[in-house]
């Protein structure tokens, strides 16, 4: 038996770190999370995912802008466990490069939004994450 799902990187944390707690042994594949912060296995002993991790990613668009000779950059990204890790990756593979990260702003994903919203008592009811 074992869970095949976890549409984010942060709802494999979430999911990974409750059956640790519950002591639950199933396995939780993703095929979707890519948080570096899930490559633990002392953490996350019984979590598997396809993709490759943040840091190949962050690496290869740190790449990507080296090949089209952008010298200065602007990053906007999302709190997301996705986005703060590609950018923690990106930042460090432009700066290796020689890239220069001139701006870098942090924007609320989705799920930061709603919880802004609920915690303000609007009546707001959000049905998904979609």
């Amino acid at each position: 038996v074992a869970i095949i799902g976890d549409l984010s990187s942060g709802q494999s944390l979430d999911m990974s770190a409750y059956f640790q707690i519950a002591d639950i042994d199933i396995p939780l594949l993703s095929t979707v999370s890519t948080s570096p912060a899930l490559s633990s296995a002392t953490q996350f002993g019984y979590f598997a995912r396809t993709p490759q991790d943040d840091s190949l990613q962050g690496s290869a668009l740190g790449f990507l802008m080296k090949a089209f000779g952008w010298e200065n950059i602007c990053v906007a990204y999302e709190d997301s466990a996705y986005g703060v890790g590609l950018h923690d990756f990106f930042r460090v593979s432009t700066e290796e490069l020689g890239i220069e990260i001139n701006n870098s702003d942090q924007k609320r994903s989705m799920k930061t939004e709603q919880l802004h919203l609920a915690s303000r008592d609007q009546g707001v009811e959000f049905l998904s994450e979609m």
